[in-house]
């Protein structure tokens, strides 16, 4: 973020409830354009001003399926014995939105 003079971090409040039977590329991809679109459009009705949205999400690949966020701890740590010493892929998906104001 060299540059930028007033970075400002938000959390998006989209629902990540996309069906985990969605390939995992295109799966990546909507939720980070849902939550760029969430973030841009409660950014418009505050009437907030910005030059530069970057939105992302990132999840699990494993064994053909998409590796969900815990429940709980147990749920996490289960997940993390399962992929231990295992070959997993991360996905992760960019999305920028750049505003030039003329």
């Amino acid at each position: 973020l060299q540059g930028i003079k007033n970075p400002i971090v938000r959390v998006s409040n989209f629902e990540e409830n996309l069906p985990k039977s969605l390939p995992v590329r295109e799966f990546v991809e909507q939720t980070a354009v849902g939550k760029l679109h969430t973030v841009v459009e409660e950014m418009r009705s505050k009437n907030e001003i910005y030059d530069v949205i970057i939105a992302s999400d990132t999840v699990i690949y494993f064994d053909g399926e998409i590796v969900g966020k815990p429940a709980d701890a147990t749920d996490a740590f289960n997940t993390l014995k399962r992929l231990e010493a295992n070959i997993t892929e991360v996905k992760l998906n960019f999305k920028f939105l750049y505003i030039q104001i003329v």
